[in-house]
């Protein structure tokens, strides 16, 4: 193994973005739940519109 100067050591640059399966996960499920808000906003403002909600006695 080589030992690295302090002048070489800030000038390695490497890695590279990955893309986990629990970054995938966590995507998918944000996605999920701004279509599930989408879908009961829509909802209730149909709702709404046509006067066909259930009133709360």
């Amino acid at each position: 193994m080589i030992k690295l100067e302090d002048e070489k050591m800030e000038t390695i640059t490497g890695g590279a973005f990955t893309i986990t399966g629990t970054m995938l996960n966590a995507v998918a499920k944000a996605i999920s739940a701004i279509f599930s808000i989408g879908e009961a906003a829509g909802s209730s403002l149909r709702r709404i519109k046509e006067d066909s909600y259930c009133p709360i006695n």
